[in-house]
């Protein structure tokens, strides 16, 4: 026999999870907020913009000596036309990081659209109370005691609507 479990979140959509052979009663559920792009570009901006810009470097720097820096590699010619080709078609840092801030708007709307902001996840369902709090320390969210049985129609149709 298979045992149905569900929560329903605070935007009423319902968590579900079925078992033949466990029983869960708490899951741990974890908000990801709505952010505009320019949040997000101030939280990984500074990691980026750095990478980025040593990362051109050297790839010039390769490309315009052909000796590659302290890579170790068994094909160093392909490696330097790699660079070459990189160069060639990233001839400024300028353009190479406005390639990536586009690069970067791009898999932001994807994300928005595909509706990955504003929501709640289910980080996992756990069979005791100190599972939950264990998983709880690990992910964040909010604890939730699992109700057996499925959820109701009218959550369950909000469900499929989202």
């Amino acid at each position: 026999m298979t045992n149905h479990f569900f929560v329903v979140d605070p935007q009423g959509k319902a968590h579900t999870r079925s078992s033949k052979g466990r029983t869960y009663t708490h899951t741990v559920l974890s908000y990801i907020p709505p952010v505009t792009f320019e949040d997000q570009c101030k939280e990984i901006g500074w990691t980026m913009g750095q990478n980025s810009d040593g990362y051109w470097k050297s790839v010039k720097r390769v490309a315009d000596t052909g000796v590659l820096d302290h890579i170790p590699d068994f094909d160093p010619e392909r490696r330097v036309q790699e660079a070459r080709d990189f160069i060639a078609e990233n001839p400024s840092l300028e353009l190479y990081m406005a390639r990536i801030g586009a690069s970067a708007l791009a898999r932001f709307e994807n994300k928005v659209e595909g509706g990955h902001y504003d929501r709640w996840v289910n980080q996992g369902w756990c069979s005791r109370a100190d599972l939950a709090q264990k998983l709880q320390a690990q992910h964040g969210g909010k604890i939730y005691e699992a109700q057996v049985g499925k959820p109701p129609k009218a959550v369950a149709s909000k469900k499929k609507a989202a």
